[in-house]
């Protein structure tokens, strides 16, 4: 990576940012005014343009909150004997080039079965649209919070 004009001060990007293949080939330019990206043009290995190369993320194929909810076993804390409170459990994971999802690690120890549950509903997703960038297909990390209410 390499940029026509520093970053500023604040750390944001400005000018004209430029890509490249490890062949030295031009990869990709960005341009920015402000904190705003305005264009962007990609090249493959071979320097000729590319069509798509805008940043697309990781997306479920469906309904992402209702594949949640259908399979999420909400009363297994309660069954469990978790005390009442809020538990927002937070797992990552990697969606792969082929949009399967792997690598699902929790980022909270609440215990009580509950981060267990959320690995499990999230091991049964099905596929993904793998995340793009410039101009190819990249692995995605993606947050997923729920929250238990234990009354």
């Amino acid at each position: 990576v390499s940029n026509s004009l520093r970053r500023s001060v604040s750390g944001v990007r400005k000018g004209r940012w430029k890509y490249f293949h490890a062949n030295g080939q031009l990869k990709a330019t960005e341009d920015y005014v402000g904190e705003k990206r305005i264009a962007v043009a990609c090249y493959d290995e071979a320097g000729n343009a590319l069509k798509d190369c805008e940043e697309v993320e990781a997306a479920y194929k469906g309904n992402w909150a209702s594949f949640l909810s259908r399979n999420l076993k909400a009363d297994l804390p309660v069954k469990n004997g978790a005390p009442a409170g809020q538990y927002a459990v937070v797992v990552q994971f990697i969606v792969d080039t082929d949009g399967n999802v792997k690598s699902i690690e929790p980022q909270t120890k609440f215990g009580y079965g509950m981060e267990q549950e959320v690995v499990r509903i999230i091991e049964q997703s099905p596929r993904w649209k793998p995340a793009r960038q410039l101009g190819k297909t990249v692995n995605a990390y993606r947050r997923q919070p729920i929250t238990f209410v234990v009354q």
